[in-house]
């Protein structure tokens, strides 16, 4: 399942970068003059444009009355600065925050008691932020960081140890933190009132489980990952964004350092060998938040 997720998310992102490919528009005027140009906004009764005069890229206005016919990318040629830098902020700051689901299905090693409270430590809520600079084209490149928080308790749990009945508490506190780095990519809608935006990534995954199984537990772990998202971004004023959307994280833990608290007795725990399997942690983020394109060179 986590191969597909993969597969339409990448898929989705090369049909976002095709639609970036830049192109010239055609504008063509009541007194019988064509302008081969780049419409960059509207305002009121004006059409914005960037084009080519006398080898230089200038940007000029003119009045809707003034035309016959226009035509969004009518030419697969660029201008001579090739859209270089972008023309709806080269600085994209982003906070959010939603609902999380782990995606990865629960251990085979887990009890049948303890299946359902198991699923239920699979759902819970994500905090963070990213910051991205697109210095060439819509290309952009940064930081992204994620917390991912669940717990879940039980009380007056029955088990066998050592073939005696015990009965204690059940406990997870989890917190699960992503640091990573982002290849990003933008595209705007005509009026720049709405931009989509999508991303690929690389990063750390920090594990850390405050877990209480009649005993108490530290448990830490890390691992490499994978990470991509998809937002789409609504403006509500100026440079400010209402962004919503949804990011995949994929990792898994195959070591773990695991401390009982009342002797500090750390012990180093592989998952692979002991359980002959790793313990997932990708999931699926859903989550809305306020973005900032800054330094926008048409507001």
């Amino acid at each position: 399942m986590i191969n597909r997720f993969y597969f339409f998310i990448c898929l989705g992102l090369l049909v976002l970068l095709c639609f970036n490919v830049s192109s010239q528009d055609l504008i063509v005027l009541q007194s019988g003059d064509s302008i081969n140009c780049k419409i960059i906004g509207y305002e009121g009764k004006r059409i914005k444009f960037k084009h080519n005069r006398n080898g230089e890229i200038k940007t000029s206005v003119i009045s809707k009355e003034q035309l016959i016919y226009k035509k969004h990318n009518f030419y697969s040629t660029t201008l001579d600065d090739s859209t270089n830098t972008p023309d709806f902020g080269l600085i994209r700051v982003s906070l959010s925050g939603g609902f999380s689901q782990i995606i990865a299905p629960v251990g085979s090693s887990v009890s049948e008691q303890l299946i359902d409270y198991a699923n239920e430590l699979r759902s819970g809520n994500h905090l963070g932020g990213s910051l991205l600079f697109f210095g060439h084209k819509n290309l952009g490149v940064g930081v992204t960081y994620k917390a991912f928080q669940t717990s879940n308790r039980i009380e007056g749990y029955i088990t066998e140890i050592n073939e005696n009945l015990v009965t204690g508490n059940v406990e997870d506190d989890m917190l699960i933190q992503h640091f990573g780095m982002l290849l990003g990519t933008k595209t705007k809608s005509e009026r720049k009132k709405i931009i989509a935006f999508g991303s690929l990534g690389i990063g750390l995954v920090s594990y850390q489980n405050n877990q209480t199984f009649i005993d108490r537990y530290l448990i830490k772990g890390s691992s490499f990952s994978i990470i991509s998202e998809f937002q789409v971004d609504f403006k509500l004023y100026k440079q400010i964004y209402l962004g919503v959307g949804f990011e995949i994280l994929f990792a898994s833990l195959t070591h773990a350092e695991i401390t009982r608290l009342k002797d500090n007795r750390t012990v180093n725990f592989s998952f692979e060998e002991n359980l002959d399997e790793k313990f997932g942690l990708s999931r699926m983020d859903l989550g809305a938040g306020i973005k900032w394109h800054l330094f926008n060179k048409t507001d």
